[in-house]
């Protein structure tokens, strides 16, 4: 180690305990506005151990990073390459054909992608991609947001090599669940099972555990956790039990297995005369329009209903589709409740810096001059 001490700037002489926050992270404001996310020694160094074992990180590791330092878990993928002694290659900015360069020439072993990067990688044309070599590849590790089954099935197929893991968490659970190599076939849109050391309870309005494979509110409990938002005890108190459990507020349920699935987001479910319609279920479906490249689908006013369901998408270059068409394909492929009321056009969506997208900032225009707001 390097010492950086001086006559004029000696060593604090401070005690740092291991309950003293190190990190105060901020959350990515899909929902609402960002918060400050206090988190000890304790929940930043217990992890790595687990996580190592879950993706086989060893000092034979080559971890590669895509992702920006500032997002939660790219900064994690660093701590934890340097828990194992590992080698790690960061990007200074993403771009894929560039990623797959550096895959080649430096023979990476792993590396973490959002679905956005894995969308841009497969959009290559193929003469592009099969001119680098990715056999290197073990592990792929995806997250911020829900890596759809078509594009799942095209990242296999393009890194024949690794066993990819898709986990479920956020920056006060850190990681909750994991969707192990063997899993990623047998279950669908699945966020896979508890990882070691975490417990999860999906529990309904009143706090009551729902049974297996009924829908409810996501809470889960580990060492890795927050210990609340910053200044902001109000807020903490929203998503804290007094056992120590806490929730992004999530909706999921759990399978007979064990295995959890992530239904929606609560702000993102659409009330549509009374019954609710899952966004996520809506999008996963458009996702397979050969024409669309992006899509989120939202609730906006209708006096009748209460919401209509809307789809805003991006068109891929080249080609062209209509309101219509599009409506006209989704019948047949989900219930009739489901089928966007229409379409809404636009150059691209707004996304965070970790690339999930914002649909509170989509959201706006609709509702800006309704009493009642999502």
């Amino acid at each position: 180690m390097i010492d950086y001490a001086s006559e004029e700037e000696p060593v604090p002489d401070e005690k740092i305990e291991i309950t003293d926050c190190v990190h105060i992270g901020y959350t990515a404001g899909t929902t609402g506005r960002p918060k400050g996310v206090v988190t000890s020694h304790y929940a930043r160094t217990v992890p790595f151990a687990i996580k190592n074992f879950q993706y086989a990180v060893d000092e034979m590791t080559r971890w590669l990073l895509p992702g920006p330092m500032y997002h939660e878990k790219p900064l994690a993928n660093v701590l934890q390459v340097v828990f194992a002694r590992a080698t790690l290659i960061a990007m200074k900015r993403f771009a894929p054909e560039d990623l797959l360069k550096i895959i080649d020439k430096e023979k990476m072993t792993h590396a973490f992608m959002v679905p956005a990067m894995f969308d841009a990688i497969l959009a290559l044309p193929d003469d592009v991609k099969n001119k680098y070599d990715v056999s290197s590849m073990r592990k792929l590790v995806s997250a911020a947001a829900p890596l759809l089954t078509q594009t799942k099935a095209k990242v296999l197929d393009f890194f024949k090599n690794a066993g990819l893991h898709e986990f479920y968490g956020s920056t006060e659970l850190a990681l909750c669940t994991d969707l192990r190599p063997e899993d990623q076939t047998r279950k669908v849109r699945c966020a896979g099972l508890p990882s070691p050391g975490i417990e999860v309870k999906i529990l309904d309005e009143e706090g009551n555990e729902v049974p297996r494979g009924e829908i409810g509110i996501l809470y889960a409990r580990n060492a890795s956790q927050f210990d609340g938002y910053y200044k902001n005890p109000e807020a903490t108190k929203e998503v804290m039990t007094d056992d120590g459990f806490n929730t992004s507020e999530d909706i999921a349920r759990m399978d007979e297995e064990g295995y959890i699935y992530i239904v929606d987001r609560k702000k993102d479910m659409i009330l549509r005369g009374g019954e609710n319609i899952y966004s996520a279920e809506v999008e996963e479906v458009l996702k397979g329009h050969p024409k669309l490249s992006d899509i989120a689908v939202i609730g906006v006013p209708d006096e009748r209903l209460g919401e209509a369901v809307t789809a805003v998408v991006v068109v891929k270059e080249g080609e062209k589709v209509t309101e219509g068409e599009i409506i006209e394909w989704c019948k047949g492929k989900m219930s009739r409740k489901k089928v966007p009321a229409s379409i809404d056009f636009v150059p691209q969506l707004p996304r965070s810096p970790a690339g999930k997208v914002l649909k509170r900032l989509i959201r706006e225009p609709y509702w800006k001059d309704q009493e009642r707001k999502i």
